[in-house]
């Protein structure tokens, strides 16, 4: 194999990087958006959250329930989930899963509740599924490289 020829083939295999690791993204954020809608589907009602005074409260000091699941009552926050991936820029790929429900912004706490860490606990139980399905893509760039 010659000069060019070598460089012809470190081109395509990083083509097929690209486009496995943003195959892999798009799986990771599919992914991503089922585990926050599942934590968007706590069985709470605002009767029943009025009920139990309120236990997001910050007059409480911290949450009386799991401040990361989201209680269901309509469902719009559950919907309003949402994945989105760019193209790469310098180097990275953005991809995202955000939720545009107008209550979306007290997530991170108002006076009244605590912040509730629905993104973090998403990103957390995410982690393994994105570095796996990561690897299996890197994987599969090399093995190609090799054939």
């Amino acid at each position: 194999m010659d000069l060019n020829e070598f460089k012809r083939e470190l081109r395509k295999r990083e083509t097929a990087l690209r486009n496995g690791i943003k195959k892999a993204e798009g799986k990771s954020a599919t992914a991503g958006k089922r585990i926050a809608q599942k934590l968007s589907s706590g069985p709470y009602s605002s009767e029943e959250l009025a009920a139990m005074d309120h236990p997001y409260a910050r007059r409480h000091g911290a949450a009386q329930i799991d401040p990361a699941v989201i209680n269901a009552q309509s469902g719009a926050f559950r919907r309003d989930w949402k994945t989105g991936q760019g193209d790469w820029v310098e180097g990275s790929l953005l991809t995202t899963v955000e939720n545009d429900n107008r209550v979306a912004k007290f997530m991170h706490g108002t006076k009244k509740m605590v912040p509730r860490p629905i993104e973090e606990l998403t990103a957390k139980i995410l982690e393994p599924v994105r570095n796996e399905n990561l690897s299996n893509a890197i994987e599969k760039a090399i093995e190609g490289a090799s054939k």
